[in-house]
């Protein structure tokens, strides 16, 4: 068992007691404890089990090291968690070459120009960040377009639930019209941005 093999069964055991856990401290006495949940969410872990260790055969057979391979099941946290997977992406990317190097596309939504701004102050403002493109928030600000669209991406666990990939995407100053890309990028922690 390689240590991916490892982390997986524990992490799906965990799960399973913090569910147990949970169910017992919500039943009363006159209320018993209905065992065909228990047995459903086992039976959803196992189904689960098998379909990460499926997808990570996949990822090895076709030697596919993105964060997210090719079927690696939703709502997971990444196969490859290294938090390097970031320095690929580049100032100018666009969102569909972000969304080849990662995998998927990040979690995230269309924002205003204004809370783009904002975002992007507080997450600059907080520590920095080895993994952050450009280093200078100024440098940022001085090419933002007024117009346009503002989107940010998120990825979840590099190399820990509490690391995120954040990436920040406006459109050119010159064609707003056109696809978003990268003018930010970086590792940050939770709360950071």
């Amino acid at each position: 068992m390689n240590g991916l093999e490892k982390n997986l069964n524990v992490f799906c055991s965990t799960i399973a007691l913090l569910g147990l856990l949970f169910m017992c401290g919500c039943s009363t006495a006159r209320d018993p404890i209905d065992y065909s949940i228990v047995n459903d969410q086992n039976n959803w872990m196992a189904e689960r089990r098998e379909q990460l260790k499926e997808a990570v055969a996949r990822a090895r057979a076709a030697e596919d090291n993105r964060p997210y391979p090719d079927g690696w099941p939703v709502n997971t946290l990444p196969l490859n968690r290294d938090p390097s997977a970031a320095q690929p992406i580049h100032l100018g990317n666009t969102m569909s070459e972000v969304t080849k190097l990662m995998g998927r596309e990040g979690w995230g939504r269309q924002i205003s120009q204004q809370e783009f701004l904002a975002i992007l102050r507080k997450t600059y403002g907080q520590r920095s960040s080895p993994d952050r493109l450009p280093q200078e928030l100024s440098v940022i600000e001085k090419r933002l377009s007024r117009d346009g669209r503002f989107v940010y991406w998120e990825y979840q666990g590099f190399p820990t639930t509490a690391d995120w990939i954040v990436v920040f995407f406006a459109s050119s100053e010159k064609a707003p019209e056109f696809e978003p890309r990268v003018v930010s990028r970086g590792v940050f922690r939770l709360g950071d941005y």
